[in-house]
């Protein structure tokens, strides 16, 4: 193997651009402020279960909110089934209605809570929602506003990771595929990312949010000539915990 390849991964590592990394508020500790600037309401501790949208969440919403909501969009809203709940942007509000991971920046939970920043609350404040069935929609949108709950999150806390990292590849040489794992310790939004020794960024190959537990993603490089490389995984927690940022190299040999 060619000495040159084997350079400091640190001086490589500057080279990089710098991780975006901002922290993200614990969503749903305690609703935000409306235009009155008076805090609006809290919430109960939440249920340590994950919640299942389709028997849980939807229930909510076929019971007290999809006869207005439904097909005809009341509002731009329509509330019949998960992709047409994800897909509405409510006019009030101008954007979308769920912000997956950030019940107080979604327009849904904002909307169900007395005092809502938009209206009034809905359904009508003379027979709103109770407040476990509040939580169960936070809960849900803090966990990611998931269409099921993953493997990962129903397994058992003994079960997922005691921490975040980013493994080594393997194979490592490889020609031309390999495969990158990753652990998650909790639910977060990841960037896995490709560079040159340079710091050219050559391709992303996660984006999004992913749940707790261990990850693997395939990687390919056909088009690429021998020569050492580095991938990049960004983390940041949907729990409001610090992002983190890790590096590692890897040899491709043709």
């Amino acid at each position: 193997m060619p000495i040159l390849l084997l350079m400091p991964i640190l001086l490589l590592q500057s080279l990089l651009p710098a991780s975006a990394g901002a922290q993200v508020t614990r969503a749903g500790q305690v609703k935000g402020q409306g235009q009155s600037g008076q805090v609006q309401s809290t919430h109960p501790q939440s249920d340590p279960s994950p919640i299942d949208y389709e028997t849980q969440v939807q229930t909510i919403l076929n019971q007290r909110c999809a006869g207005c909501h439904n097909n005809n969009g009341l509002s731009g809203v329509r509330l019949i089934n998960y992709n047409a709940v994800m897909a509405s942007q409510g006019s009030q509000y101008g954007r979308l209605i769920i912000e997956p991971g950030e019940p107080d920046q979604s327009p849904l939970y904002d909307k169900i809570n007395p005092n809502p920043d938009k209206g009034n609350q809905m359904p009508s404040a003379s027979n709103p929602l109770t407040a476990e069935q509040i939580e169960t929609i936070r809960q849900w949108i803090d966990e990611g506003a998931l269409p099921e709950p993953s493997p990962t999150s129903i397994a058992t806390q003994q079960e997922l990771p005691n921490r975040t990292q980013l493994g080594q590849n393997f194979p490592n040489p490889f020609n031309p595929a390999t495969v990158i794992p990753f652990s998650l310790q909790s639910t977060a939004r990841v960037q896995l990312a490709i560079f040159d020794i340079h710091g050219r960024h050559l391709q992303t190959l996660e984006a999004g949010t992913k749940p707790a537990g261990q990850h693997e993603t395939p990687l390919t490089m056909a088009q690429y000539p021998s020569g050492l490389y580095l991938y990049r995984l960004d983390v940041q927690p949907l729990d409001g915990s610090t992002g983190t940022q890790q590096t590692r190299p890897m040899i491709l040999v043709k």
